[in-house]
């Protein structure tokens, strides 16, 4: 049961990586590509887990000190893509901020919220609200780092 939780989190994880990568990597401005990064680290979790919502429920129930570890590991990875385009929009004198891989945490940690596993199946809600709520979190905290 665990093997295959972490193999389809492995599996998901990757899909966010390779989705973050492109976007971190592809054209546009820095705060385009801020945003959209933010909103695809939601939505492909959203989307997977409302297929199966009430059993990736209880899955994360019996599972949760492996699934944290995994968590942790892949959000440093996520982190990593952040700050490589928050690093070009300062370089650009788009951002202003101390450090861009503790800027890219906290902005992860922002987003965390609306993670299919911060919420259970009654919570996750329609997939609109979800991008609303990722749009209003991102402007909110890109515009902390943005330059005057």
């Amino acid at each position: 049961k665990e093997e295959v939780a972490l193999s389809w989190l492995a599996r998901c994880n990757k899909v966010i990586s390779v989705d973050l990568k492109a976007i971190a990597t592809g054209p546009g401005e820095p705060t385009e590509r801020l945003k959209a990064m933010l909103l695809s680290r939601v939505l492909v979790r959203f989307d997977g887990a409302r297929r199966y919502a009430q059993s990736i429920d209880d899955l994360f129930a019996a599972l949760r000190p492996a699934v944290l570890s995994l968590r942790e590991r892949t959000h440093e990875i996520e982190a990593e893509f952040l700050a490589e385009v928050l690093r070009e929009g300062q370089a650009q004198g788009v951002f202003a901020f101390e450090d861009a891989s503790a800027t890219a945490r906290l902005l992860l940690l922002a987003t965390v919220g609306l993670l299919p596993y911060s919420l259970c199946p009654r919570q996750l809600g329609e997939r609109d609200e979800i991008v609303a709520k990722v749009h209003a979190i991102t402007a909110l905290l890109l515009d902390g780092i943005h330059t005057r």
